[in-house]
This record gives C-alpha cells, structure tokens and sequence, in this order.
C-alpha cells in the first residue's frame, strides 16, 4: 500500500487535520497486506513452523503428535500455539540439533518433553495456550501473559527459565498489584493513542518478562531477541509513567513482529547471520559501551521501531493536554522529532551500507518505511548528518553523573575537572573554526562563571554550556560550517570530542582504566567477543601490583588487549617490571600493540609455548588461551617462578557447555588443584577462577 503525498504547494499538513493524517498513516502500518497484517504474518507463521515440525518428526515422534492436536484448532487460538516462546524454541532447537548447526539449544530430549506435554495439554483442553497460572495484559485474544516466578517448575516453566538465564545471565521478577495496574495504565493508554497498531503489535508478544535494574539486566530499559521469539522484556522501575510503558511495549513488540517476518520473508540474505565481516552501521546515539557498531538485522529492527515511534510519539504530543489528566505528565517518552531524525538516519544507512544484505523482501520493507518517513516529516535533515545525534549522547550522558551517590562523586571531581578543561579546550577550538568571535567570546564568558574548583564539582553544567554553544553555532541544528576557505571537516571534530568524552566519562563512573575501556572499544570494532571479565581483570590488577621489581609478567592470550590492560592498570606507572603478552593470531597482536603502551610491555605474535621454553620465569601468569591451558598446562606450570602465581579464568560453570567442554573444564581444575607443584583455590566467582602459588616443594595444599 502506498501513501501519496500531495505536492508542496498543497500543504498537506495543512489541508489535512494532522491527527487525521497521523491516522491514516496508523492505517497503512497496521494494514500492510505484507508486512503489518498481523493475520497474514501469523498465517506464514504457522506454515513455517508447521513444515520445521514436520522435519523434526521424522526423529522424534512426538512432533507428529503435536502436529496432530495442533490442527483441531484455529484463529488466534493457533497463533497462541505457534507464537510460544517455549515451543517455538523447542521446534527450532530441535531441528537445528537433528541437523547438526546448534550447540548449546536445549537437548532433544527436553524438547521432546516439551512436545509431549504441550500435546496432552491441547487434548484436555487444559492448556488450550501454554499459559495457565499466569495473569494476562488484558482480556482481548491478542494480549500476551506477564511473567510470574510462581509458574511451576515443569518442563515448560523450566526451559523458559532456562532460556532466559542462557541469555541474559539473570532471570525475571514478579510484580506486584500496584506494578500490574500501572502496567495495565500503560497498554491501556497504548491503545487509546494507537487502537489499531497497539493491537497488530502487542499479538507477536506472547509473554511480557519483567527484571529489576540490577546485575546483567542494569540500564536496559527493555529487550528482545531474536532467539527468544514471542518474549518481551521491560525493567520494572518504567512502571512509573503511562507513557513510557506505552512507548516501551510499543517498541518490543515491534521487533517480535520484525523477527516473525524474518522467519517467513527474504528480509535478509541467506547466511548473513553468520558473516563476521559483514556491514556495519554507526549508531551516534549510543555511546560505545553500549555497542553503537550495528548489524544489518539490528538497524532494520531499529529502523522499523525508530519509523512507529515516530507516529505514537506525534500523536502523544498532539493529545498529551487531552491525556495528562488521566495519565499523567508526558515525560521520558522519546520525542517525535529525534524519533524522526533516528529513523531517517537509520534508513540513509540501510539504503547506503547494507542495502547487498537486505533481500528482496527487505528492501521493499525499507521503501515502504522510507514512504511512510516522508509523510511524517517531508523536509529530512541532511542525508547523512550526525552532527545533532552525537551532541544528543552527548548532552543526555552526562546525566550518568546523577546515578552516583554522595560518597562517590566528590572522590572523582578532580578526574571530572579534567575531564570538562579536555572538553572546553576541544570546544574551543571547534568554535574556532566555525563560529564567529562573539560566539567563542560567549562561549569563554559562561566558562569563566566558574572557578577552578567549581569545574568538576559543575561538570553537569559544563556540558550544557558546550552543547549550547556548539548547536547555536549550526545554521540549521545539523551540522557545523567551517568559516575559512581550507577545508575542515568541524563535524569530525565534534565527533571525535564526543567520542573522547563518553570514554573519559564512562571510565570513570564505572570506575576502569581508560585502557580497559579503549580495549573493550577495540573489541568491538573487531568484533572480538571473548575477552576476559572485568571482575578477573580487577584482581589480574592486584596481583601485578604485587610483583615485585625487576619481576616479569606473562599473559598468554592478548585478544585485543583487555586483560593487559587490567595488569598495566595494577603496576600504575612501574616500568621495571616486564609484562610479555603473547597472541597466535597476528592481526589481533597488531591491532593490539599499535596502541600507547607503556615500554616494558612486549607483544609477542607468535604460539605461546616458544615463549614458555626460553630462558627466564614469571612471577604471574595469566593463561587465557584455552589451547594452552587445556593442552600444555605442564608448561606452563614449569614457567612459574618459585612463589610465582597462575591464574586461570573460564572454569566456572556453563549451561551453554557441552558434555565434552563441562568434562575438559573438570579436568583442568582438578589437575590445577590436586598439582604437586601448586597450592591452589577455586573460586566460584566471574567466569569460575583458579588461582595457584608454585610452592618451592611438591607438597600441595588445596585451599
């Protein structure tokens, strides 16, 4: 379906009341024959799954049986059948076992489980959705079920807990009375200000999950995944605003609706799940942590969600004094215009980066979308501009400062006040090249309001200053101009500000070293995803500092760099002491050691166990590399000083483990604890830890 637009001269935003419009786009994303008809989607759906059944039959019987009761029933009842998030993954664990691509899915005979039980459910009528003890969104056949610790421990309650823990590393919580009736508030509102997308949406999420802002799940404000079909997840702490639950419910619900068209449309190509090397798009607001470097499926997802939220965040605009009696204030909702500006950014991005990724059906879908964006705003920012998105991570991260308490922040104002002269004096120099005298003489002026102990202690008002002074000195709030004839490129400059700024910040909030931080930023441009924990990075950092001078560290396992940067951290500014970091993989050591390190920190590329033979011990080793720890460990023991210290990462337990991998683990750390030549402890902390000592006899202890 496509919206035809009425030329300038006809000032369709004027002709039109705009709520009218805005409704008629809802129209067009909620009733696309293809990709918004939720009834149409649901249908290939089944199919889908039907036919992966089918295959999964001819090993296991009970599929067949499913199959068999699955076809008695019909309508939504089927769609609550096939959007399960249980058996869904059942289905697609089992096949994927049967044909060999999976380790770590759920065994064969869970899923067989899951079948059997799901089957005799569906024949007693008793489960007629794989749901019962839960409370539901709402009452309508298109609300999903909210999540409760309560659910029996059977095999379905169980794998869905498995699921989530193999995922996230943590599992849900229950809400309480009051938490459901504002969540009730909050879908409630969602269908008073979309009553025809809220539907199409909230019927791909079968369950609504809720977790607690702390451990792996901290400042996630919401979650899907493509692995966990049907499920969506929300931090309880958004059940203090309407609105906010709306946007969110909105925005999860969206990407189960994506990834249920991804399993039944060319959205992408064929196997780009599996390239490594594949298109990559910058997300300017996001800061690095947060892994702002996208796959083509995440900015399509991103794109899709970034185009609706633009619609509901219009309407909201346009009704919040009508609503706010009943809601209350609209806050925190994303604002329609950097909904907006995300969205076409996102677009320019998959037409111009990923486009050879996305298939036939995807770059339909990107069209359509494209189509819809320019009826919600037919005069875009400039293709390709970032200039407003990075200031806006900029502006919105300092507010992290906020989230320290009263003990924490006056021991890092200092590291603060560097940080904001960095930041000033980069600013400054911006302006310089493309603002006029004034404007730096303004900018210099609201600086020296200041004192020079105020700047940390002010850092919050710092940035404010300099994001004012930077956006008044764009001619249009896209991007900066420089005013000499050379060419500058002023909008690299604040990029490259930003960038430095978000990295100063979050290493000190969080409290590592900004090599770590520069490490894990390398790690992700590589996309090198088994670095070592930061908890085992903080104690490496102990022990190095322990070594005494003239002493030699080894690393065997430099990755890109991060554990080294934990034990450059811990000898401080000691340069006596010889750190030796060693890497098989070339590329990764010179990625890695092109970096400022310190002089008595030497890369090696080059297989570990030449340099366990030559001459010389270490009095701490860190073995990271599993083909040396797990294969020479004998030498890497005899490389140990007397008293010297070994430690060893990666041996705690793993649900995603095979049986082989749990058994190679349990080997390790008996041979580790049980060596004649090592007192040794285990630790059950971060990723599973041994730490040994080389006695100076054969006598062992096990701590």
């Amino acid at each position: 379906m496509t919206i035809h637009t009425p030329s300038h001269s006809q000032s369709p935003n004027f002709s039109i009341p705009e709520l009218k419009l805005l409704g008629v786009v809802e129209d067009v994303l909620a009733q696309h024959p293809v990709f918004g008809d939720t009834s149409y989607i649901f249908e290939q759906l089944q199919n889908c799954y039907t036919r992966r059944l089918t295959k999964v039959s001819a090993r296991l019987p009970s599929a067949l049986k499913l199959l068999e009761a699955f076809k008695s029933f019909e309508g939504y009842l089927r769609d609550h059948i096939t959007g399960n998030t249980v058996l869904r993954c059942a289905i697609q664990h089992a096949l994927a076992s049967i044909e060999g691509n999976i380790e770590g899915g759920m065994p064969l005979e869970e899923c067989d489980a899951i079948f059997e039980m799901v089957t005799q459910n569906l024949k007693t009528d008793t489960f007629h959705d794989i749901s019962t003890n839960l409370r539901r969104l709402g009452p309508a056949h298109y609300h999903g079920w909210i999540w409760d610790e309560e659910y029996p421990s059977n095999v379905l309650g169980r794998s869905f807990r498995h699921l989530i823990n193999q995922n996230y590393k943590e599992g849900l919580c229950t809400l309480s009375a009051v938490e459901i009736e504002n969540l009730s508030k909050g879908e409630e509102l969602l269908r008073l200000l979309v009553p025809k997308l809220a539907p199409s949406a909230l019927s791909h999420a079968h369950f609504v999950g809720f977790f607690s802002d702390d451990g792996p799940w901290k400042n996630k404000s919401s979650s899907s995944q493509f692995r966990i079909a049907g499920t969506i997840f929300i931090n309880r702490k958004l059940l203090r605003s309407p609105w906010i639950i709306a946007e969110h419910l909105l925005h999860e619900s969206l990407h189960q609706k994506l990834y249920d068209l991804r399993h039944t449309h060319s959205l992408l190509i064929r196997g780009i799940e599996s390239q490594q090397d594949g298109a990559r798009v910058w997300s300017p607001w996001n800061a690095e942590e947060n892994a702002n470097r996208w796959d083509t499926h995440r900015t399509l997802a991103a794109f899709h969600v970034y185009v609706h939220l633009s619609l509901l965040s219009k309407i909201s605009e346009l009704r919040a004094e009508e609503l706010e009696g009943t809601y209350g204030p609209i806050r925190e909702m994303i604002e329609s215009k950097k909904a907006i500006e995300r969205a076409r950014y996102l677009g320019e991005q998959l037409k111009n980066t990923c486009w050879q990724e996305l298939g036939l059906s995807g770059k339909r879908f990107v069209n359509w979308l494209f189509e819809i964006l320019e009826v919600l705003n037919p005069t875009p920012p400039p293709p390709g501009a970032y200039f407003h998105h990075i200031l806006d991570l900029y502006r919105r991260e300092a507010n992290h400062i906020n989230t320290l308490d009263h003990f924490s922040l006056p021991t890092i104002v200092h590291e603060l006040s560097i940080l904001a002269k960095e930041e000033i004096n980069s600013a400054r120099f911006i302006l310089s090249q493309v603002a006029s005298e004034n404007q730096v003489s303004k900018l210099n002026a609201d600086i020296e309001d200041y004192t020079e102990d105020e700047i940390g202690s002010k850092y919050l008002e710092i940035r404010k200053i300099i994001y004012l002074a930077l956006m008044k000195a764009s001619p249009n709030g896209y991007g900066l101009k420089p005013n000499h004839a050379e060419l500058v490129d002023a909008n690299a400059l604040v990029k490259d500000m930003a960038l430095k700024a978000s990295q100063g910040l979050y290493s000190l909030i969080n409290r590592l070293p900004k090599a770590v931080v520069i490490a894990r930023s390398r790690a992700r441009e590589l996309q090198f995803k088994i670095s070592c924990d930061d908890r085992v990075g903080r104690l490496l950092a102990v022990f190095a500092a322990a070594v005494p001078s003239g002493g030699r560290i080894l690393e065997i396992g430099t990755g890109v760099g991060v554990g080294t940067a934990w034990i450059s951290s811990g000898l401080h500014e000691k340069t006596d002491i010889e750190v030796v970091s060693v890497e098989v993989d070339f590329e990764l050591s010179h990625a890695t050691s092109n970096w400022s390190w310190s002089p008595n920190i030497k890369f090696i590329a080059a297989d570990a166990l030449e340099v366990l033979r030559s001459p010389g011990g270490f009095d701490l080793i860190f073995a990271d590399a599993s083909p040396i720890k797990y294969g020479h460990i004998e030498s890497v023991i005899n490389a140990l000083c007397p008293k010297g210290v070994l430690i060893i990462d990666d041996l705690g337990a793993n649900p995603e483990a095979t049986v082989s991998q749990r058994e190679k683990i349990e080997g390790l750390r008996n041979s580790l604890l049980y060596h004649p030549k090592l007192r040794a402890v285990d630790l059950d902390w971060a990723s599973g830890v041994v730490i040994a000592t080389r006695t100076s006899t054969n006598e062992n202890s096990e701590l």
